[in-house]
């Protein structure tokens, strides 16, 4: 144990010597702290003006939970129509909404039908998700009310007195609220990608998540931390070469080997962790060092395996381009191209950083991870100890 740890010392040591090595450690802060900082500046790109002349209270609360909520668009308030129609026009906004006197009363009478005119610009993408979240917005607020109409039509209270009455509507008032903020009123059904199911979340927590704002920082961790394990591939078959390892028994060589490419990969991955938190995304630390630790498994013997097959330092040098790039385009990191490129959703289980980003957001998915790191380390051992027969 005292030789292993003497091993791993003196090799970080000799790794921090590389400038190569060197250069994919400290370019990761600064992109990653880079990016934080282009996507807080853009964080609101996303925009849909509002412009209420409904001069009802209920919908001026509207408008401003719109505002204050923040979810996926960034909504504002316009003083004039005309204001709002040159916003859309100059793609300031993605649409504009109009609120008018006579809204609240229509949604009460359900009467509503084309009552919120609605103007987008011919390059917006985004207008299906406004007007759901501006629908969720108004219901919340009028659904009481319309229910207090339909029991007041239905003689509900004929029977009731005026404090009964008032009783009984206050608290479902109160009731319904709990139930709206407990996720009673809208949940989103989608399909996962990667994982086939059919997922059901909370529409105010898919509206308040903004992490998918800072996914390229996650994805530029992973493709770090890939690109570092990669380095100790290419590091080993140049030692190798040269004979660094030739003294050392059959039996310990495979295990010296994957070593040598853990150590790496284990700086870049405590960095990467580092470099969460710097810029805000780092959640459960538990958690973000058990997905990071499986994330170093997964490679070292993804790199290991590539060691295996080949001894050749100048091919993986020509490999490690290779996967960052498709890794870069592949993963969902800044863009999801699997709907328009269809084998890229089966290019995807070859590409360790998917793992990082998609499987290691639950606890079922970091031992797929890890059994998968574990199953490519015993194929890597099998294949080493025939080559070296």
């Amino acid at each position: 144990m005292k030789r292993v740890l003497m091993f791993t010392l003196l090799f970080a040591k000799r790794l921090l010597k590389k400038p190569t090595f060197l250069v994919i450690l400290l370019l990761m802060p600064v992109l990653t702290v880079a990016l934080k900082y282009l996507i807080a500046q853009d964080s609101d790109i996303i925009k849909a003006a509002v412009y209420d002349c409904s001069g009802n209270e209920k919908i001026e609360q509207v408008t401003d939970k719109l505002i204050s909520d923040g979810g996926a668009i960034s909504y504002y308030r316009v003083d004039s129509l005309e204001q709002l129609k040159v916003d859309v026009l100059t793609n300031n906004a993605e649409c504009g909404f109009v609120f008018d006197e006579n809204l609240y009363q229509a949604l009460i009478d359900e009467n509503a039908e084309n009552a919120i005119p609605l103007y987008k610009s011919t390059k917006s993408t985004m207008e299906d998700i406004a007007k759901e979240e501006v629908f969720v917005a108004l219901y919340h607020t009028y659904a009481p009310d319309l229910l207090k109409k339909y029991m007041d039509d239905s003689g509900f209270y004929d029977d009731r007195t005026a404090d009964e009455k008032a009783a009984m509507e206050k608290f479902m008032d109160e009731d319904f609220l709990v139930y709206c903020d407990d996720g009673g009123a809208f949940n989103i059904v989608y399909n996962d990608d990667f994982t086939g199911k059919v997922v059901e979340e909370d529409i105010q927590k898919m509206a308040d998540d903004r992490d998918y704002l800072l996914r390229p920082v996650m994805g530029t961790v992973a493709l770090f931390v890939m690109m570092a394990a990669l380095a100790g591939a290419i590091f080993k078959n140049i030692d190798e070469k040269q004979g660094v390892y030739a003294t050392m028994g059959y039996r310990r060589r495979p295990f010296i080997n994957m070593l040598v490419i853990f150590i790496p990969t284990f700086m870049a991955a405590i960095l990467g962790v580092a470099c969460k938190y710097v810029t805000g995304i780092g959640g459960n630390f538990f958690k973000e060092v058990a997905s990071m630790a499986v994330y170093c498994v997964l490679l070292t013997g993804f790199a290991y395996i590539i060691t295996a097959i080949t001894r050749s330092a100048v091919l993986i040098c020509s490999m490690l381009p290779m996967f960052t790039i498709v890794s870069l385009l592949g993963c969902n990191m800044f863009v999801n191209i699997v709907s328009k490129v269809h084998g890229m959703k089966t290019i995807r289980f070859f590409l360790p950083p998917n793992y990082y980003l998609e499987q290691n957001r639950t606890v079922g998915g970091m031992f797929i991870t890890l059994g998968l790191g574990a199953a490519l380390m015993i194929i890597g051992v099998f294949i080493d100890r025939r080559k070296m027969r």
